[in-house]
Protein backbone atom coordinates (compact mmCIF):
# COMPACT_ATOMS: atom_id res chain seq x y z
CA UNK A 1 0.00 0.00 0.00
CA UNK A 2 3.03 2.14 1.17
CA UNK A 3 4.26 1.90 -2.49
CA UNK A 4 1.21 2.71 -4.18
CA UNK A 5 1.08 6.15 -2.16
CA UNK A 6 4.38 7.29 -2.92
CA UNK A 7 4.40 6.39 -6.65
CA UNK A 8 0.64 8.43 -6.46
CA UNK A 9 2.52 11.04 -4.46
CA UNK A 10 5.81 11.04 -6.83
CA UNK A 11 3.26 11.30 -9.97
CA UNK A 12 1.53 14.59 -9.24
CA UNK A 13 5.06 16.03 -7.79
CA UNK A 14 6.28 14.73 -11.50
CA UNK A 15 3.50 16.56 -13.11
CA UNK A 16 3.53 19.71 -11.26
CA UNK A 17 7.29 20.29 -12.10
CA UNK A 18 6.66 19.63 -15.85
CA UNK A 19 3.97 22.71 -15.64
CA UNK A 20 1.09 20.62 -15.80
CA UNK A 21 -0.85 21.83 -12.92
CA UNK A 22 -4.27 20.89 -12.81
CA UNK A 23 -6.67 22.72 -15.59
CA UNK A 24 -10.12 23.24 -15.69
CA UNK A 25 -12.47 20.39 -16.97
CA UNK A 26 -15.23 22.14 -18.33
CA UNK A 27 -17.63 20.19 -19.07
CA UNK A 28 -17.28 17.11 -16.70
CA UNK A 29 -20.37 18.06 -14.47
CA UNK A 30 -18.22 19.03 -11.71
CA UNK A 31 -17.96 23.10 -10.19
CA UNK A 32 -14.52 22.54 -8.85
CA UNK A 33 -14.26 26.27 -7.93
CA UNK A 34 -10.64 25.06 -6.11
CA UNK A 35 -9.09 25.16 -9.85
CA UNK A 36 -11.15 28.05 -10.49
CA UNK A 37 -13.98 27.37 -12.47
CA UNK A 38 -16.87 29.40 -11.91
CA UNK A 39 -20.40 30.28 -13.92
CA UNK A 40 -18.28 32.75 -16.45
CA UNK A 41 -15.36 30.62 -17.14
CA UNK A 42 -17.19 27.49 -17.38
CA UNK A 43 -21.38 27.58 -17.45
CA UNK A 44 -21.60 24.04 -18.24
CA UNK A 45 -20.67 23.15 -14.95
CA UNK A 46 -21.17 25.95 -12.81
CA UNK A 47 -24.91 27.61 -13.21
CA UNK A 48 -25.11 31.22 -13.00
CA UNK A 49 -26.50 32.74 -9.82
CA UNK A 50 -30.44 33.63 -9.94
CA UNK A 51 -30.99 36.89 -11.15
CA UNK A 52 -32.77 38.80 -8.60
CA UNK A 53 -32.02 36.91 -5.81
CA UNK A 54 -29.17 38.20 -4.69
CA UNK A 55 -26.72 38.57 -1.95
CA UNK A 56 -27.44 38.32 1.71
CA UNK A 57 -25.92 41.14 3.81
CA UNK A 58 -26.69 40.60 7.98
CA UNK A 59 -25.25 41.85 11.00
CA UNK A 60 -23.48 38.72 13.48
CA UNK A 61 -24.95 37.98 15.77
CA UNK A 62 -28.16 39.27 14.80
CA UNK A 63 -29.11 40.01 18.78
CA UNK A 64 -26.18 40.08 21.20
CA UNK A 65 -26.76 41.00 24.77
CA UNK A 66 -23.79 42.79 26.74
CA UNK A 67 -23.54 44.60 30.30
CA UNK A 68 -23.03 48.57 30.06
CA UNK A 69 -19.59 49.08 29.69
CA UNK A 70 -18.96 45.87 27.37
CA UNK A 71 -17.07 46.26 24.40
CA UNK A 72 -18.97 44.29 21.55
CA UNK A 73 -17.90 43.14 17.99
CA UNK A 74 -20.62 42.44 15.36
CA UNK A 75 -19.85 40.68 11.87
CA UNK A 76 -20.96 42.26 8.84
CA UNK A 77 -21.52 38.82 6.87
CA UNK A 78 -22.26 38.63 3.14
CA UNK A 79 -24.12 34.96 1.98
CA UNK A 80 -24.77 33.78 -1.70
CA UNK A 81 -22.36 36.08 -3.45
CA UNK A 82 -21.22 35.51 -6.61
CA UNK A 83 -17.77 37.60 -8.20
CA UNK A 84 -18.23 40.22 -5.30
CA UNK A 85 -15.69 42.77 -6.04
CA UNK A 86 -16.49 45.65 -3.90
CA UNK A 87 -18.91 46.91 -1.25
CA UNK A 88 -20.16 49.91 0.73
CA UNK A 89 -22.25 50.53 3.41
CA UNK A 90 -23.73 52.61 6.35
CA UNK A 91 -24.30 51.46 10.07
CA UNK A 92 -26.79 53.35 11.54
CA UNK A 93 -27.18 53.06 15.65
CA UNK A 94 -28.57 54.68 18.57
CA UNK A 95 -25.57 57.16 19.99
CA UNK A 96 -27.25 57.21 23.76
CA UNK A 97 -27.02 53.70 23.70
CA UNK A 98 -23.20 52.72 22.06
CA UNK A 99 -20.63 54.57 21.50
CA UNK A 100 -18.58 53.52 18.40
CA UNK A 101 -15.06 52.32 18.02
CA UNK A 102 -13.53 51.11 15.12
CA UNK A 103 -14.42 49.15 11.58
CA UNK A 104 -11.60 46.05 10.85
CA UNK A 105 -11.10 44.97 7.68
CA UNK A 106 -13.18 40.65 6.99
CA UNK A 107 -11.01 38.82 4.90
CA UNK A 108 -13.94 37.74 2.41
CA UNK A 109 -12.42 39.94 -0.66
CA UNK A 110 -9.09 38.50 0.02
CA UNK A 111 -10.30 34.77 -0.27
CA UNK A 112 -8.57 32.60 -2.78
CA UNK A 113 -5.42 35.15 -1.95
CA UNK A 114 -4.78 38.73 -3.43
CA UNK A 115 -5.04 42.38 -1.72
CA UNK A 116 -8.12 44.64 -0.81
CA UNK A 117 -8.20 48.23 -0.03
CA UNK A 118 -10.70 49.95 2.57
CA UNK A 119 -11.03 53.85 2.35
CA UNK A 120 -11.49 56.03 5.99
CA UNK A 121 -14.23 55.81 7.10
CA UNK A 122 -16.55 58.76 8.14
CA UNK A 123 -18.13 58.53 11.82
CA UNK A 124 -20.31 60.72 13.69
CA UNK A 125 -22.67 59.61 16.71
CA UNK A 126 -25.08 57.19 15.58
CA UNK A 127 -23.65 57.27 12.22
CA UNK A 128 -20.68 55.46 10.31
CA UNK A 129 -20.63 56.71 7.08
CA UNK A 130 -18.57 55.45 3.73
CA UNK A 131 -17.66 51.83 5.24
CA UNK A 132 -15.80 50.25 1.85
CA UNK A 133 -13.52 48.04 0.29
CA UNK A 134 -12.38 46.57 -3.07
CA UNK A 135 -10.20 44.12 -3.82
CA UNK A 136 -7.33 44.89 -5.63
CA UNK A 137 -7.28 43.34 -8.93
CA UNK A 138 -7.56 39.56 -9.64
CA UNK A 139 -11.33 38.16 -9.73
CA UNK A 140 -14.27 38.51 -7.98
CA UNK A 141 -14.64 36.39 -4.76
CA UNK A 142 -17.36 33.93 -4.59
CA UNK A 143 -19.56 32.57 -1.63
CA UNK A 144 -20.12 33.76 2.04
CA UNK A 145 -18.10 35.35 4.51
CA UNK A 146 -17.12 38.38 6.74
CA UNK A 147 -16.39 41.85 5.18
CA UNK A 148 -15.94 44.20 7.92
CA UNK A 149 -16.29 43.86 11.58
CA UNK A 150 -17.93 46.77 13.94
CA UNK A 151 -16.71 47.48 17.42
CA UNK A 152 -18.78 49.69 19.85
CA UNK A 153 -18.74 50.16 23.56
CA UNK A 154 -22.06 49.51 25.46
CA UNK A 155 -22.39 53.57 27.35
CA UNK A 156 -26.38 52.88 28.77
CA UNK A 157 -28.82 50.26 29.41
CA UNK A 158 -31.28 49.98 26.77
CA UNK A 159 -31.56 48.75 23.25
CA UNK A 160 -29.74 49.69 20.26
CA UNK A 161 -30.60 48.42 16.29
CA UNK A 162 -27.39 47.87 14.26
CA UNK A 163 -28.93 49.00 10.45
CA UNK A 164 -27.22 48.58 7.69
CA UNK A 165 -28.42 51.48 4.91
CA UNK A 166 -26.56 52.54 1.67
CA UNK A 167 -25.74 49.17 1.13
CA UNK A 168 -24.27 47.84 -2.51
CA UNK A 169 -22.67 45.76 -3.57
CA UNK A 170 -20.39 45.52 -7.08
CA UNK A 171 -18.70 42.60 -9.26
CA UNK A 172 -15.73 42.42 -11.30
CA UNK A 173 -17.09 44.44 -13.87
CA UNK A 174 -18.55 47.26 -11.58
CA UNK A 175 -22.22 45.93 -11.88
CA UNK A 176 -23.92 46.62 -8.90
CA UNK A 177 -25.53 43.53 -7.35
CA UNK A 178 -28.39 42.72 -5.91
CA UNK A 179 -29.04 42.38 -1.78
CA UNK A 180 -30.99 42.08 0.66
CA UNK A 181 -30.23 42.92 4.40
CA UNK A 182 -30.42 41.77 7.85
CA UNK A 183 -29.98 44.14 10.46
CA UNK A 184 -29.26 43.29 14.42
CA UNK A 185 -29.65 45.02 17.35
CA UNK A 186 -27.32 45.12 21.27
CA UNK A 187 -29.24 45.06 24.28
CA UNK A 188 -27.52 46.52 27.05
CA UNK A 189 -28.34 45.37 30.61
Amino acid sequence: MKAYVFLGLFLVVGLMIAGCAPKLECGDGICSASIGENYQNCAADCPAPAKGVGAKLSVVPATTTVSNGDTVTLEIRVADVSNLFGFQFDINYDSSILEFQKVGKGAMLETGGGDSFCVPNEPSPGLVRNIACTKLGGKGVDGSGVLATVTFTAISTGKSSVSLTNAKLADSNAEKMAVSVSNGEVVVE
